[in-house]
């Protein structure tokens, strides 16, 4: 599937965002991210190593293995999360033709709905019901869900198919739904395209009745066809959002399937702090929150959420007649 070039306000897409690593493209008339995302640029008014001194034209793709971890000085509050980790060699067969992990859709809402299925007060128990002889351990989500979502090996997950993956798992238990949509720079309803601001983040984090699967864009250092100094959007990846830190309005936590938490017992959460992008980028409408901590890059911005908010009020299914 393929999107016809747009144009929005200076910045050009030739695609979609996807979640993931690599490029991807994705059908819409509104822009939907996926994982390995469009080829955005993002122009520079001034220098880059002004900008982003870590980041630097000779080696513009490097990715960040550092993995930051809460210091002792940090108060988070988080969600019970469970190890959910994309390049597992038990989902081999789910790879790329390279053998390249397109997983962070499916694992980061893997991550979303084992926490309201177990570990949410009140718990939605029933969640997945009608295919609880699929998932005799929580790493079965992550099939189950890559055949639901429609993830593709190359390509990876929108927003908008795992909501739809979430849709079907939260109804098949009778569950209502308060909400389950997108929100951001890529949302399908003109109403919930907004920026989205650690302010917004931590009102969703603070009442813990809901589960919230965050996607950002990777953008590194290169040179438009005019020789311009830009960032360019090489992938993306989801997240899912763990909590936020009492002390620190611009700290939050969250579980990255790029990063095998299993050494680190009992951490299951990485840390990463929000910083606004400088005036001087020239960068698309409600994308204005950046981070250099994510594993698997060196520049992400914060482009879109999935919000999953079931309700307790059971809805009997419908009886074929």
């Amino acid at each position: 599937m393929r999107l016809k070039n747009s144009l929005l306000c200076v910045v050009a897409f030739s695609g979609l965002a996807l979640a993931g690593w690599v490029h991807a493209s994705q059908t819409k008339v509104t822009p939907q991210v996926t994982q390995g995302g469009p080829q955005t640029v993002v122009k520079l008014r001034i220098p880059l190593r002004f900008l982003n001194p870590a980041v630097t034209p000779a080696n513009p793709f490097k990715p960040v293995h550092l993995l930051i971890k809460p210091l002792p000085t940090d108060k988070p509050v988080v969600h019970q999360v469970v190890d959910f980790y994309q390049e597992n060699k038990s989902y081999e067969d789910l790879f790329s033709k390279k053998g390249q992990s397109m997983l962070c859709g499916p694992a980061s809402l893997a991550n979303a709905l084992v926490y309201l299925k177990h570990n949410r007060d009140p718990k939605f128990e029933k969640i997945a019901v009608k295919h609880a002889d699929e998932l005799k351990t929580n790493g079965d989500y992550i099939p189950l869900l890559f055949k639901l979502c429609h993830t593709d090996r190359e390509d990876g997950t929108s927003a908008a198919e795992l909501g739809i993956g979430a849709k079907m798992l939260v109804a098949e238990g009778g569950y209502g739904v308060a909400q389950i949509g997108e929100q951001g720079a890529w949302a399908d309803e003109k109403k919930q395209v907004k920026s989205l601001t650690p302010e917004l983040l931590k009102e969703l984090c603070v009442k813990p009745d809901k589960a919230v699967v965050l996607l950002f864009g990777w953008y590194g250092a290169g040179r438009d066809k005019n020789n311009e100094l830009v960032y360019q959007r090489n992938g993306g990846h989801f997240v899912f959002l763990a909590g936020y830190d009492a002390l620190q309005s611009d700290v939050f936590y969250v579980s990255n399937p790029l990063v095998d938490y299993s050494p680190l017992y009992p951490l299951r959460y990485s840390k990463l702090t929000l910083k606004r992008l400088a005036g001087n980028i020239e960068a698309p409408e409600h994308m204005e929150w950046f981070t250099n901590d994510l594993v698997g890059g060196n520049f992400a911005i914060l482009e879109n959420l999935l919000v999953v908010l079931p309700t307790l009020t059971f809805k009997a299914p419908k009886v074929a007649k």
